[in-house]
């Protein structure tokens, strides 16, 4: 949910702090804040550190928005100026290219036409 906020994807506010890792981690509480570590596959953390690593994050956090037309169009307009308006755009672009295989069926269908020429309307 961090990515897909930072990115201007969402507007929904984090009620808790999740950080994704490929180790088990024990819960760490700081004052009311507790911070939890949830598992997951290396393959989900491959774009960790790299210029596309947001993007990918935002998307698995919204793939149920992709099931809705109207949300699916919405998110697509907005990784569109992403990907083709915004500063690193191109080595965003070729970051997610580059990993692409290493993404989700979902996701690589979804990405691939906002990978190539800048979309109109």
């Amino acid at each position: 949910m961090t990515a897909a906020d930072d990115l201007g994807l969402t507007n929904a506010v984090q009620s808790k702090i999740v950080i994704h890792t490929d180790a088990r981690l024990r819960s760490i509480h700081l004052g009311n804040m507790n911070i939890t570590f949830k598992p997951n596959a290396a393959s989900k953390l491959h774009c960790a550190g790299r210029p596309a690593m947001r993007i990918v994050q935002a998307l698995h956090w919204l793939r149920d928005r992709l099931a809705d037309p109207d949300g699916q169009n919405d998110l697509r307009r907005r990784l569109d100026d992403l990907l083709h308006s915004r500063a690193n755009a191109a080595r965003i672009r070729d970051d997610l290219r580059d990993g692409l295989s290493t993404l989700p069926a979902w996701m690589q269908d979804f990405l691939k036409p906002l990978l190539t020429a800048r979309r109109t309307a």
